[in-house]
């Protein structure tokens, strides 16, 4: 009978063992994929800032009366919403609590970004038209 007890003793502290072994296991796993997700976002945001800050520092530094289009998703990849802003010349790409920001070479920049939609970015005399 001892030798049974034994055995059921060894096996429950066997199991317990190789359940903090797994338990811990999954936590590294969930860790991963968290930060892969996060990654993930501030990849699609920096892919949207730098097609819209490089389309406006291109028009501006060809000069006047040079025009181009850009399209500008409604959301990002994932249906991740987002907001874009032009602060001094700074273009801001805020999503999910975090921010991106991309140089731009001006800040003489007027007009509304249209989200889901072709932009039509136009330098008139230095000042950058978005519309």
């Amino acid at each position: 009978m001892e030798k049974r007890a034994q055995s059921a003793t060894e096996l429950i502290v066997l199991s317990a063992v190789l359940l903090v072994v797994f338990l811990a296991f999954m936590s590294v796993i969930s860790t991963r994929n968290q930060v892969s997700f996060a990654l993930s976002k501030q990849f699609y945001a920096q892919e949207v800032g730098y097609t819209v800050s490089g389309a406006i520092n291109d028009v501006y530094i060809s000069g006047s009366n040079t025009n181009k289009s850009v399209f500008i998703p409604g959301k990002l990849k994932n249906q991740i919403d987002y907001n874009i802003t032009v602060s001094a010349r700074i273009l801001k790409i805020a999503y999910s609590g975090s921010e991106v920001g991309f140089t731009l070479v001006t800040n003489n920049i007027s007009g509304t970004f249209i989200k889901g939609d072709w932009n039509q970015i136009v330098n008139n005399r230095g000042v950058i038209e978005i519309g």
